[in-house]
Protein backbone atom coordinates (compact mmCIF):
# COMPACT_ATOMS: atom_id res chain seq x y z
CA UNK A 1 0.00 0.00 0.00
CA UNK A 2 2.97 2.32 0.50
CA UNK A 3 4.27 4.46 -2.39
CA UNK A 4 1.25 3.55 -4.50
CA UNK A 5 -0.84 6.38 -5.89
CA UNK A 6 -4.51 5.75 -5.19
CA UNK A 7 -6.74 7.45 -7.75
CA UNK A 8 -10.15 8.44 -6.41
CA UNK A 9 -12.91 9.60 -8.74
CA UNK A 10 -15.76 11.10 -6.70
CA UNK A 11 -13.98 12.91 -3.89
CA UNK A 12 -12.30 16.12 -2.80
CA UNK A 13 -8.89 14.43 -2.87
CA UNK A 14 -8.36 12.81 -6.28
CA UNK A 15 -4.90 11.36 -5.56
CA UNK A 16 -3.66 9.79 -2.32
CA UNK A 17 -0.21 8.42 -1.57
CA UNK A 18 1.13 6.96 1.65
CA UNK A 19 4.91 6.71 2.10
CA UNK A 20 7.18 5.89 5.04
CA UNK A 21 6.68 9.17 6.90
CA UNK A 22 3.94 11.17 5.17
CA UNK A 23 0.50 11.07 3.63
CA UNK A 24 0.26 13.03 0.36
CA UNK A 25 -3.02 14.36 -0.99
CA UNK A 26 -3.94 16.25 -4.14
CA UNK A 27 -7.15 17.61 -5.58
CA UNK A 28 -5.73 16.83 -9.02
CA UNK A 29 -5.29 13.43 -10.67
CA UNK A 30 -1.60 12.62 -10.49
CA UNK A 31 -0.26 9.38 -11.97
CA UNK A 32 3.49 9.79 -11.51
CA UNK A 33 5.39 9.57 -8.20
CA UNK A 34 7.90 12.31 -9.12
CA UNK A 35 5.14 14.71 -10.17
CA UNK A 36 3.30 14.02 -6.92
CA UNK A 37 6.45 14.71 -4.90
CA UNK A 38 7.08 17.98 -6.77
CA UNK A 39 3.47 19.05 -6.22
CA UNK A 40 3.83 18.43 -2.47
CA UNK A 41 7.34 19.88 -2.02
CA UNK A 42 6.84 22.95 -4.22
CA UNK A 43 3.14 23.88 -4.04
CA UNK A 44 2.14 26.59 -6.46
CA UNK A 45 5.15 26.01 -8.73
CA UNK A 46 3.46 23.38 -10.88
CA UNK A 47 0.16 22.90 -12.66
CA UNK A 48 -0.90 20.41 -10.00
CA UNK A 49 -0.84 21.07 -6.26
CA UNK A 50 -0.44 18.76 -3.31
CA UNK A 51 -0.34 18.74 0.46
CA UNK A 52 1.45 16.48 2.91
CA UNK A 53 0.60 15.33 6.43
CA UNK A 54 3.30 13.95 8.66
CA UNK A 55 2.29 10.50 9.95
CA UNK A 56 3.61 11.24 13.44
CA UNK A 57 1.02 14.02 13.77
CA UNK A 58 -1.92 11.68 13.11
CA UNK A 59 -3.55 10.95 16.48
CA UNK A 60 -6.46 8.80 15.38
CA UNK A 61 -8.54 7.47 12.54
CA UNK A 62 -11.94 5.89 12.13
CA UNK A 63 -14.06 4.30 9.46
CA UNK A 64 -17.34 2.46 9.22
CA UNK A 65 -17.53 -1.03 7.69
CA UNK A 66 -20.25 0.07 5.28
CA UNK A 67 -18.66 3.40 4.30
CA UNK A 68 -16.13 4.39 1.64
CA UNK A 69 -14.66 7.10 3.88
CA UNK A 70 -11.75 7.15 6.34
CA UNK A 71 -11.62 10.05 8.81
CA UNK A 72 -8.24 11.09 10.19
CA UNK A 73 -7.52 13.27 13.22
CA UNK A 74 -4.37 15.31 12.69
CA UNK A 75 -2.83 17.30 15.53
CA UNK A 76 -0.66 20.27 14.68
CA UNK A 77 0.34 23.12 17.00
CA UNK A 78 -2.12 22.09 19.73
CA UNK A 79 -5.01 22.11 17.26
CA UNK A 80 -6.70 18.97 16.00
CA UNK A 81 -7.85 18.95 12.41
CA UNK A 82 -10.11 16.39 10.73
CA UNK A 83 -9.20 15.11 7.29
CA UNK A 84 -11.75 13.10 5.31
CA UNK A 85 -10.50 10.62 2.72
CA UNK A 86 -13.15 9.23 0.39
CA UNK A 87 -12.28 6.14 -1.63
CA UNK A 88 -13.81 4.41 -4.65
CA UNK A 89 -15.45 1.71 -2.54
CA UNK A 90 -15.78 0.55 1.05
CA UNK A 91 -13.29 -2.31 0.63
CA UNK A 92 -10.56 0.09 -0.47
CA UNK A 93 -11.37 2.40 2.46
CA UNK A 94 -11.27 -0.52 4.91
CA UNK A 95 -7.92 -1.76 3.59
CA UNK A 96 -6.35 1.69 3.71
CA UNK A 97 -7.70 2.49 7.19
CA UNK A 98 -6.59 -0.83 8.64
CA UNK A 99 -3.15 -0.63 7.05
CA UNK A 100 -2.54 2.93 8.26
CA UNK A 101 -3.82 2.22 11.77
CA UNK A 102 -1.55 -0.82 12.10
CA UNK A 103 1.43 1.00 10.56
CA UNK A 104 1.06 3.74 13.17
CA UNK A 105 0.83 1.15 15.95
CA UNK A 106 -2.51 2.47 17.19
CA UNK A 107 -4.89 0.56 19.41
CA UNK A 108 -7.85 -0.85 17.49
CA UNK A 109 -11.36 -0.63 18.94
CA UNK A 110 -14.52 -1.95 17.35
CA UNK A 111 -17.87 -0.50 18.39
CA UNK A 112 -21.31 -1.06 16.96
CA UNK A 113 -22.51 2.03 15.12
CA UNK A 114 -25.29 4.19 16.46
CA UNK A 115 -28.36 2.92 14.61
CA UNK A 116 -30.26 6.20 14.69
CA UNK A 117 -28.45 8.23 12.00
CA UNK A 118 -28.36 5.51 9.28
CA UNK A 119 -31.99 4.65 10.03
CA UNK A 120 -33.07 8.29 9.75
CA UNK A 121 -31.31 8.59 6.39
CA UNK A 122 -32.97 5.42 5.07
CA UNK A 123 -36.32 6.58 6.43
CA UNK A 124 -35.95 9.93 4.66
CA UNK A 125 -35.32 8.17 1.33
CA UNK A 126 -38.40 6.02 1.90
CA UNK A 127 -40.61 9.04 2.70
CA UNK A 128 -39.36 10.93 -0.38
CA UNK A 129 -40.00 7.88 -2.57
CA UNK A 130 -43.55 7.48 -1.25
CA UNK A 131 -44.20 11.22 -1.58
CA UNK A 132 -43.03 11.40 -5.21
CA UNK A 133 -44.99 8.26 -6.10
CA UNK A 134 -48.16 9.61 -4.48
CA UNK A 135 -47.75 13.01 -6.14
CA UNK A 136 -47.11 11.66 -9.64
CA UNK A 137 -49.56 8.79 -9.29
CA UNK A 138 -52.47 11.03 -8.31
CA UNK A 139 -51.89 13.76 -10.92
CA UNK A 140 -54.85 13.94 -13.30
CA UNK A 141 -52.66 14.51 -16.36
CA UNK A 142 -49.21 15.76 -17.31
CA UNK A 143 -50.47 19.35 -17.59
CA UNK A 144 -50.86 19.36 -13.78
CA UNK A 145 -47.10 18.95 -13.53
CA UNK A 146 -46.26 22.17 -15.38
CA UNK A 147 -46.50 24.24 -12.22
CA UNK A 148 -44.57 21.70 -10.13
CA UNK A 149 -40.93 22.14 -9.21
CA UNK A 150 -40.21 25.04 -11.51
CA UNK A 151 -39.67 24.92 -15.22
CA UNK A 152 -36.93 22.26 -15.40
CA UNK A 153 -38.37 20.07 -12.61
CA UNK A 154 -41.85 20.24 -14.12
CA UNK A 155 -40.50 19.21 -17.52
CA UNK A 156 -38.72 16.16 -16.05
CA UNK A 157 -41.87 15.12 -14.17
CA UNK A 158 -43.93 15.50 -17.36
CA UNK A 159 -41.52 13.29 -19.33
CA UNK A 160 -41.74 10.57 -16.67
CA UNK A 161 -45.53 10.86 -16.54
CA UNK A 162 -45.93 10.82 -20.34
CA UNK A 163 -43.50 7.89 -20.76
CA UNK A 164 -44.82 5.33 -18.29
CA UNK A 165 -48.20 6.77 -17.32
CA UNK A 166 -50.01 6.85 -14.02
CA UNK A 167 -50.13 3.07 -13.53
CA UNK A 168 -46.45 2.68 -14.39
CA UNK A 169 -45.52 5.39 -11.90
CA UNK A 170 -47.52 3.70 -9.14
CA UNK A 171 -45.95 0.29 -9.88
CA UNK A 172 -42.39 1.62 -10.19
CA UNK A 173 -42.75 3.88 -7.16
CA UNK A 174 -44.18 1.02 -5.10
CA UNK A 175 -41.28 -1.26 -6.06
CA UNK A 176 -38.73 1.41 -5.15
CA UNK A 177 -40.50 2.06 -1.84
CA UNK A 178 -40.60 -1.67 -1.01
CA UNK A 179 -36.87 -1.94 -1.78
CA UNK A 180 -36.09 1.05 0.44
CA UNK A 181 -38.26 -0.38 3.23
CA UNK A 182 -36.33 -3.65 2.96
CA UNK A 183 -33.00 -1.76 3.13
CA UNK A 184 -34.27 0.10 6.21
CA UNK A 185 -35.26 -3.17 7.91
CA UNK A 186 -32.00 -4.89 6.90
CA UNK A 187 -29.88 -2.01 8.23
CA UNK A 188 -31.78 -2.08 11.50
CA UNK A 189 -31.36 -5.85 11.90
CA UNK A 190 -27.70 -5.85 10.85
CA UNK A 191 -25.92 -2.81 12.25
CA UNK A 192 -22.31 -2.48 11.15
CA UNK A 193 -19.22 -1.60 13.15
CA UNK A 194 -17.20 1.54 13.55
CA UNK A 195 -13.46 0.78 13.51
CA UNK A 196 -11.46 3.24 15.60
CA UNK A 197 -7.66 3.47 15.79
CA UNK A 198 -6.21 5.63 18.57
CA UNK A 199 -2.85 6.13 20.26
Amino acid sequence: MENQIIQVTEAKWKSILLNETELWLSKDKIKDFQNFERAVRYPGSFKVAGISYSLDKIVGLRFNESSDTVNLEYSNSEKTKKVELKFNDKEQARQFGSYLGEKLGFNRNVTQENRTIPLLKQLLYLIVSIGITAFLGTSVDSEDLNSSGGRKGGAILRIIYDTIGQTGILILGSLISIFLAYKLYDRYQNPVNDIIYEK
